[in-house]
């Protein structure tokens, strides 16, 4: 749809143009007039013209000042001008409005009609950049989150390129510092109804929003990543200025929150990784993240372990200790047997790597 608003306090001239340039043909399809500038104010107000076709020469308000008015409200408006008389501060005006035409009285037809035909032409091409533009930001927006679950991922590998990270959380629109804290949490959910994994994939929004809004309460951040339908990593960073280490019962918080918040509907499985510096050594946060959920089995469902906490010994059954047992059943000493599968598994789990 084009506008088109026609000044001229001569009645004649405006009706000439409103009835005689064969306005569907030019692509207008809404044709309004006015007898002079403050006329032509009130109506462009109330229409928001597309083109304004005016005179300069015009009572209470003439068109150059009706037109730096009209630049004011409608930025985009394309003006063309209409005068009988040449003079030079009239055309220096036009310029500065970046007018598109100036055609003088007495008017030629032909060429009044393409001058309007050119307005049309960049009013549609204006509107279609506009359509194009609004597309592409809808298509930006609505991959933000892809971008986004992808960076999180990235970022569980070495990179050594802080360039192109940088750029990757511009095009993910997170505002971090590369050289802020940053910790690892890494859950694993399990569905308890019996329903595909596949469906955990329609929660995302959900799940993304109940992070959002327990991290929040901590004062905390975090790029997150949905991976294998079962794993969401999540890499922690504050908001507030100054903070240089990430506190352990904020973390802490957070899990619980979250995870109580699922316990109606799934189990769930959590391990924290290390606190590192820089956003190139998020992948050790990860790293060690992944170690402690292996630990995860000695706590059970909806328990989560530092990585810090774990005991990095690792248990050794020796010979030695099955011959004695094999020796216990050998001799169908059943209280002796019993009591070395006690103290075994007593032994291995207080050495949970």
């Amino acid at each position: 749809m084009v506008k088109i608003l026609i000044v001229d306090d001569e009645v004649f001239t405006r009706d000439g143009i409103a009835e005689n340039l064969g306005w569907e043909e030019l692509g207008v399809t809404i044709v309004e007039k006015a007898r002079d500038g403050v006329h032509a104010l009130e109506i462009a107000e109330s229409i928001r013209p597309d083109i304004l076709l005016t005179d300069v020469r015009m009572p209470r308000m003439d068109g150059i000042e009706l037109a730096f008015k009209i630049r004011d409200i409608l930025p985009q408006c394309k003006i063309i001008f209409m005068s009988g008389y040449s003079d030079k501060d009239y055309l220096k005006s036009a310029i500065k409005l970046k007018a598109i035409s100036y055609v003088e009285k007495p008017l030629d037809h032909d060429e009044l009609k393409n001058a309007v035909q050119e307005a049309v032409r960049m009013c549609k091409d204006e509107k279609k950049k506009h359509e194009n533009d609004v597309e592409m930001n809808q298509r930006y927006r609505n991959s933000i989150p892809e971008i986004r679950n992808a960076l999180a991922l990235e970022l569980t590998r070495m990179n050594t390129d802080l360039q192109y990270i940088r750029k990757r959380l511009n095009d993910a629109a997170i505002e971090v510092s590369v050289y802020s804290d940053f910790t690892t949490v890494l859950f694993r959910i399990f569905n308890i109804d019996g329903s595909k994994s596949e469906q955990l994939a329609n929660l995302r929004s959900q799940i993304d929003i109940l992070m959002d809004q327990f991290l929040s309460q901590g004062g905390l951040k975090a790029i997150k990543a949905f991976k294998d339908n079962e794993y969401i990593i999540v890499h922690i960073y504050s908001s507030e200025k100054g903070l240089q280490l990430l506190k352990r019962k904020r973390i802490e918080n957070f899990c619980l929150s979250f995870a109580n918040s699922l316990m109606d509907h799934s189990k769930i499985l959590a391990s924290i990784g290390n606190n590192v510096h820089n956003i190139l050594n998020i992948y050790k946060s990860y790293q060690a993240a992944a170690v402690a959920m292996q630990a995860c089995f000695f706590k059970g469902y909806n328990h989560f372990v530092f990585y810090e906490d774990i005991n990095h010994l690792t248990y050794i059954f020796t010979d030695e200790m099955l011959s004695k047992f094999i020796q216990f059943i050998a001799e169908e000493n059943e209280s002796q047997a019993i009591l070395f599968i006690k103290t075994i598994s007593a032994d291995i789990r207080n050495h949970n790597n």
